[in-house]
């Protein structure tokens, strides 16, 4: 028996990167799809290619429509050679922000690229990758949002002004895109419904990445919470779990629902 079908996209570093390792390491020897817009300035995810012959390099650029319509091709091809039915699961952990500044001060093409990364883009990718989530078993999408991006966790520092920090009015692109993700898997969990689809929204939590980090330099106590190693372990061992019942929820990586 064959082993299962993933994709993720953003696997060229950080998160994105170790779920590809971790995904490598499970036994029963899935299908990677390592999707990533300059896949060839990364040399240790061409290295694990290089290394295992079921990890795949897919060039995707979530801001370049023509990209995403030849990734689902591509993938769609080698799935077909190698005898899968369908993608199992869409990881949708590719991103980006602006800088720690106020609304006022982000610079307007930021706005614009944040949004078109993180909320137009994968929508994009969901458009053309669901006829091969749609043909698989397990059928999962996975959209990686923030809790930065729950309206009730958001206006909590409202509610208690004495434990704002001036964190809470920065990165306004970055945290209403994250806010659109989690509208588009409730909608996408609606609309799939029926054909048997389980879509969620992920928190892989402040990770001790190059954007997880960079809150600490204004705030001292904002540090990570969690290494990409362990996050993306705990979260794989999630996605094992899921099943219909869980659709159009939205999941930190220890598998606990938040508000939205």
């Amino acid at each position: 028996m064959k082993g299962k079908s993933y994709l993720v996209t953003g696997a060229s570093r950080g998160v994105g990167l170790c779920l590809v390792k971790e995904l490598m390491h499970k036994e029963e020897e899935p299908i990677i799809f390592a999707a990533a817009r300059l896949p060839e300035k990364y040399e240790e995810l061409q290295e694990l290619a290089k290394a295992n012959g079921r990890v795949h390099i897919i060039r995707l650029d979530l801001t370049d429509v023509q990209t995403i319509k030849a990734a689902a091709g591509e993938v769609l091809q080698i799935l077909t050679a190698e005898g899968y039915e369908g993608l199992d699961f869409l990881i949708q952990d590719a991103g980006t922000s602006e800088d720690l500044v106020p609304p006022l001060d982000t610079p307007d093409h930021m706005l614009k690229l944040v949004f078109e990364t993180n909320a137009v883009g994968p929508l994009l990718v969901y458009k053309y990758f669901r006829p091969l989530v749609q043909m698989s078993q397990l059928k999962t999408i996975v959209n990686f949002a923030s809790n930065f991006g729950s309206l009730t966790l958001a206006s909590e520092p409202l509610k208690h002004p004495e434990k704002a920090t001036v964190l809470d009015c920065t990165q306004i692109a970055y945290k209403a895109s994250k806010c659109a993700v989690n509208m588009e898997t409730v909608i996408i969990a609606e609309d799939t419904r029926e054909l048997g689809f389980t879509v969620i929204s992920m928190h892989p939590g402040i990770v001790d990445t190059a954007m997880g980090s960079r809150p600490q330099k204004v705030v001292k106590e904002a540090k990570p919470e969690v290494q990409p190693e362990e996050t993306a372990k705990l979260q794989i061992a999630l996605y094992d779990k899921l099943s219909i019942e869980d659709t159009g929820k939205f999941f930190d990586y220890r598998g606990n629902i938040l508000p939205w």
